[in-house]
């Protein structure tokens, strides 16, 4: 991935879908990690369709996928979701 320009300093917006994830999150990730390194301030991802949000509830055997999204967005550099 290349940045259009520098982001040292600044407040980054990245615009687009998690929708499908296997398709599009990596990118997602990618993009976020990559300005974080490049010395961006802060991260937003605005993500119109959050994949795995309508999964707000723990049942047995199952996974909370929403929270793990939320934590693997973190982990990459996103600091708020819109």
């Amino acid at each position: 991935m290349r940045l259009p320009g520098p982001v040292a300093g600044r407040t980054c917006v990245l615009v687009g879908s998690v929708a499908p994830p296997e398709d599009r999150l990596a990118t997602l990730l990618l993009a976020a990690d990559t300005l974080k390194r490049h010395g961006a301030v802060h991260v937003e991802a605005v993500l119109p369709y959050l994949a795995y949000a309508r999964q707000y509830r723990l049942e047995p055997q199952t996974s909370l996928a929403c929270a793990w999204l939320g934590r693997v967005l973190m982990a990459s550099g996103v600091d708020t979701v819109l």
